[in-house]
């Protein structure tokens, strides 16, 4: 009975390595580009003519 329980173990283990391997994998940099905050700017008419 052991034999099995270890064979059941390791291989939902295994399943579980398979099924979710991007769980530590680290969020990558923003591309370069534009900022994200493209929201319209108030600007001073006078202090930029």
């Amino acid at each position: 009975m052991s034999k099995f329980s270890t064979l059941l173990a390791f291989s939902l283990f295994a399943i579980q390595a398979i099924s979710f391997p991007q769980l530590n994998a680290v969020t990558p940099p923003p591309p370069p580009g534009p900022p994200s905050d493209t929201s319209v700017k108030l600007v001073n008419n006078a202090a930029h003519p």
